[in-house]
């Protein structure tokens, strides 16, 4: 019985260092948005833009950076209170990149 709980540790933890290189490498993904023009954003760009401007701009709380999908293909945008999802009152769109 000690070998199955032992290799069912090893599991564990090769299973958490797995979740760990897959989350550090997600978050590096977001951060390139940096050294990219806007025009040359994709998706993992405009989570990462999002989420440092939700960072450094206090939009309240409530505030989230969220994937909107719509009949065109959907957008990344960063909602807060009494905006996109809350109001349709403003949005900023990866799409076209324009606030409305």
């Amino acid at each position: 019985m000690q070998a199955a709980a032992s290799d069912t540790d090893a599991d564990v933890r090769e299973l958490a260092a797995s979740y760990i290189r897959l989350v550090e490498g997600l978050s590096a993904r977001a951060r390139m948005f940096a050294s990219k023009a806007i025009e040359a954003f994709e998706y993992h760009d405009y989570l990462g833009y999002f989420d440092e401007l939700r960072q450094a701009v206090s939009f309240g709380t409530g505030s989230t950076v969220e994937y909107v999908p719509n009949a065109a293909g959907g957008f990344v945008c960063c909602a807060w209170e009494g905006s996109l999802r809350r109001s349709a009152a403003s949005t900023c769109s990866s799409r076209n990149g324009t606030c409305a």
